[in-house]
């Protein structure tokens, strides 16, 4: 395959993985009650930013006690949320499905 084909068929993908990502993300912004109050421009901004993260089950996406910068919306599947037990375990509280929303910076959590 010459590398203009390649190019071709690359530059293809890219943009209809940016239209999927367009078009998951006006969902997500439609859906989610913490963005209907931004403007057009705002939500625009936000999609642009937006970008889709896959975590296989049972992996922790963060940990008590970490500090984060990232915000997270779930457009699929569930999360579970616990908190460490003094013994060294977790306690379940609290399971996030689709639309719901969680994330960690320094002087705030969101859940």
């Amino acid at each position: 395959m010459k590398k203009e084909k390649f190019d071709e068929i690359m530059a293809s993908c890219n943009n209809l993985l940016l239209e999927t990502r367009i078009k998951l993300g006006r969902e997500v912004v439609s859906k989610v009650p913490l963005f209907q109050s931004l403007t057009a421009m705002n939500k625009r901004k936000l999609l642009e930013t937006m970008e889709p993260v896959h975590f296989p089950a049972g992996s922790y996406i963060c940990k008590q006690g970490t500090f984060g910068n990232t915000f997270y919306v779930l457009t699929e599947g569930t999360c579970k949320v616990t908190l460490n037990k003094e013994d060294g375990g977790e306690r379940d509280i609290l399971t996030l499905r689709l639309g719901d929303y969680f994330g960690k910076q320094r002087s705030k959590t969101f859940v």
